[in-house]
């Protein structure tokens, strides 16, 4: 218990879950870009992504 609230324990989760979030986005990106952009809005969050597909 004590060991989740170690600094390094809390930065390697918090990169994990950086690293979680960019690869859906990533995969958002594909699939949207794949499906003949059908998927544009989904989130405020994906607006760039958006933006650039067009």
């Amino acid at each position: 218990m004590l060991f989740w609230w170690h600094p390094a324990t809390r930065a390697a989760s918090a990169g994990l879950i950086g690293v979680v979030i960019a690869t859906f986005s990533l995969l958002v990106g594909i699939i949207a870009n794949l499906k003949g952009r059908e998927i544009q809005y989904l989130t405020p969050l994906d607006q760039p992504y958006t933006t650039v597909l067009g």
